[in-house]
Parts: C-alpha cells; sequence; structure tokens
C-alpha cells in the first residue's frame, strides 16, 4: 500500500515537472530561435509608441511603451521596427545607441537590455519543471516527501504548497 502512496505522489510530481518544462519551452522557443538566428548590431533608438491603459484598481489610466529602432550604421532612409512587447517604462532614451541584435529575414530588431524579457523567463520555469521531476526520482527512491524542498498538498482551503518549509497555506 506505501508502494501506491509513493507512485501516485511521484507521478503528481512529475506530471507538475512536466507542465512546467513545457511551459517553459513554449516561453523561451521565440526567444531562443530569435538568439541563434539574429546578429548582434548596433540599434539606435527612433522612437516610442505608446499606448493608454485602463487599470481596474487606480483613478488614473497608465501608459505602456515599446521602443522603435533602427540599426545604427544605416543612413535615411533606413528600415525601423518597433519591439514586439509593450513596457510599463522606457528602459533606452531617443536617441541612444543599444548593442542588439538583427534578423535580416524578418527585418525584427531586439536590444540585449531586453533580453531578460523575451529568453530568460521561459529558461527558468523549464529548469525548474526540471528540478520538479528529479524531486519524483528520489520520491520514487524512498525520500519521504516530507523532506523535499517543494511539497505539494491539500491544505485547509484546497491546494497547497510549500517551499523550503514555508507554507502556501497558513
Amino acid at each position: 500500500m506505501r508502494l501506491v502512496f509513493m507512485v501516485i505522489n511521484a507521478l503528481k510530481y512529475s506530471l507538475l515537472g512536466a507542465a512546467m518544462c513545457f511551459m517553459g519551452y513554449l516561453f523561451s522557443w521565440n526567444g531562443l530561435v530569435f538568439l541563434f538566428q539574429s546578429d548582434p548590431v548596433q540599434l539606435v533608438v527612433v522612437d516610442f509608441q505608446s499606448r493608454k491603459v485602463p487599470s481596474g484598481t487606480e483613478p488614473d489610466a497608465r501608459f505602456e511603451y515599446r521602443p522603435v529602432f533602427a540599426l545604427a550604421g544605416a543612413t535615411p532612409p533606413r528600415a525601423e521596427y518597433a519591439q514586439a512587447y509593450w513596457q510599463s517604462h522606457k528602459i533606452h532614451l531617443i536617441g541612444e545607441v543599444v548593442p542588439g541584435r538583427y534578423r535580416p529575414e524578418t527585418g525584427e530588431m531586439r536590444s540585449d537590455k531586453a533580453g531578460g524579457k523575451w529568453l530568460w523567463g521561459g529558461v527558468m520555469v523549464f529548469v525548474v519543471g526540471l528540478l520538479v521531476m528529479i524531486q519524483a526520482v528520489f520520491i520514487l527512491a524512498g525520500v519521504p516527501d516530507r523532506q523535499m524542498p517543494f511539497r505539494l498538498g491539500l491544505g485547509r482551503r484546497g491546494f497547497r504548497m510549500d517551499i523550503f518549509g514555508f507554507p502556501g497555506d497558513p
């Protein structure tokens, strides 16, 4: 009977780890493809696009921004590219020359400073998923669940998660 609970517990962690690996893969795939198919270049910030975003909690709407890049060495008229995602703050100044990457086939340009936004978040989720799956192997090897750094279970109000002994459901 103990073996059945151990296998079910390991299955729970391995499914969660596999789901996290898949999500990390989806989040980082576009960034990894761009990283391998682009060339390092110097970009100049030629403009900023802005949009007003209504806020449900604040009385005033806030703004989101995205920079418009061009190749620093190109002469006008030059190709410009607006970054694909919006940010809550401006990370560059207009006229600033920044290191970045350029993909000639599509004309896409991204700055290195914003690199963490389009790559490292997904990689981190993937690595945590791998660690959770390794934890499932330890459970199958006989290490008790309560000694694991990441624990899932049922709390007083439903689902519960403990990380390194800090309860997610007080």
